[in-house]
């Protein structure tokens, strides 16, 4: 059987309902992606809003659109990160986890190091409602603020940038 490539029989069913779940997502990747391009760019308003300074790597018309890549001013992204725990949010690949380090990547693409540390990526999902992201932003911004106003109070404490 299979011409002496794989043992055992196909499993047509399986295969038949990848199909038809391949269809149905088909159908709704329009208006999924609409959706999740609405919710991250309010949330990028809104940490605009927030947060003087502020950059987006990337193009902002061209990139994915349920993904925020941003560089947080004055903070390391990995600790502003650690106080909003109420925010799930990623400031590198997970084998840098442990360390504080900039992208490779960011620092390739031209980012001096030292903005790099405040990388922070910010990822909805099709479920993701605007309320979440004025709540994700709101928390961030807060985050940001008092980490930012404890540098600048305390002498000891050096900023990032």
């Amino acid at each position: 059987q299979e011409h002496g490539k794989r043992p055992g029989t196909e499993n047509v069913a399986y295969i038949v309902g990848l199909g038809e779940a391949c269809a149905l997502a088909a159908t709704r990747l329009d208006s999924a992606m609409q959706q999740t391009k609405a919710v991250s760019d309010r949330l990028w308003q809104r940490l605009q809003e927030d947060i003087p300074g502020i950059a987006l790597v990337g193009d902002r018309e061209r990139r994915l659109p349920n993904t925020l890549n941003v560089l947080f001013p004055g903070v390391s992204g990995r600790k502003l990160l650690e106080a909003c725990p109420e925010v799930c949010a990623s400031n590198g690949s997970a084998c840098h986890a442990d360390r504080e380090e900039a992208s490779a990547i960011l620092v390739a693409c031209g980012i001096d190091p030292q903005h790099a540390l405040g990388a922070v990526r910010l990822s909805v999902g099709r479920h993701t409602s605007l309320d979440d992201a004025d709540m994700a932003a709101a928390s961030l911004a807060s985050a940001w603020l008092h980490m930012t106003q404890s540098l600048q109070s305390d002498p000891v404490l050096v900023p990032v940038l």
